[in-house]
């Protein structure tokens, strides 16, 4: 009975995680209050605290309520182990990042971050190639969101994007493209912005990450300007409120945070 908990809670956690890349946020929200509260019932720690981790988090998010996400990610965390760094380490770290990201907290998400990266890189975890890839994307997210006065951080950043951009899956290069594009703004150079803004929206739209494509395009809307740029903006504004996305701005800072 044990062993079909795990993997029964394993398999939801995995279907959940891959919502919050589908974009279907009303679906998630939907069915994540009752697999927890059955998870609960059945004193399953291991799904409660993978499901209040990283789903929990962009659920609440959607409905701009950073503290109720913030209140499901402490439970999550008074489950953790200690000692040991196992994978709800990294989704628990994951989900604070996007979180510090969503209120404008970059520094403490970046300094989080960074403390606990030494251990993940010794526990192995970020061989698993799902994790490198959304651990790239992390911490090139968190660089460039805390790096005012630090020309260091978007290096480190522009080193994050150059390794998803290198890797073989699509998603990882669309990654790697957005986060790129974001330094090109920064750097003035709007036509290479608009041009890996692009190019990441289309690999997103064909890898069906709806969510990543609007805010690629919002992007891509704000470098081109003009009334193509509002047009294109404006669409993909109204794909995130029509799917859920209460706070546009928020959402969009903290999956493509511009440098200060």
């Amino acid at each position: 009975m044990v062993g079909f908990s795990y993997f029964l809670g394993s398999s939801r956690f995995m279907m959940y995680r891959s919502m919050v890349y589908l974009g279907a946020l009303s679906e998630l929200a939907r069915r994540l209050p009752s697999t927890i509260r059955e998870a609960t019932e059945q004193n399953d720690w291991y799904t409660v605290t993978n499901l209040r981790s990283i789903p929990s988090v962009f659920v609440a998010l959607g409905d701009d309520a950073s503290d109720e996400a913030a209140s499901h990610l402490s439970e999550a965390e008074a489950h953790l182990t200690r000692g040991a760094v196992l994978l709800q380490h990294y989704f628990c770290l994951a989900a604070r990042g996007h979180l510090d990201l969503y209120r404008g907290d970059a520094q403490a998400g970046y300094a989080r971050f960074q403390a606990l990266m030494p251990a993940l890189r010794r526990s192995l975890i970020l061989r698993v190639q799902p994790i490198r890839v959304a651990t790239l994307d992390l911490r090139a997210r968190l660089a460039i969101a805390a790096s005012a006065g630090s020309h260091s951080r978007l290096q480190e950043a522009a080193m994050s994007a150059h390794s998803l951009q290198s890797m073989r899956p699509a998603w990882a290069r669309a990654l790697g493209d957005l986060v790129a594009g974001l330094l090109a703004a920064k750097a003035a150079s709007d036509e290479k912005a608009g041009a890996l803004f692009a190019r990441a929206a289309a690999a997103f739209d064909a890898g069906s990450m709806p969510l990543h494509s609007a805010v690629a395009k919002t992007r891509l809307g704000q470098t081109l300007g003009g009334q193509t740029g509002r047009e294109l903006q404006a669409n993909a504004v109204a794909w995130l409120r029509s799917n859920g996305y209460r706070n546009v701005d928020a959402t969009v800072e903290s999956l493509a945070p511009l440098p200060p």
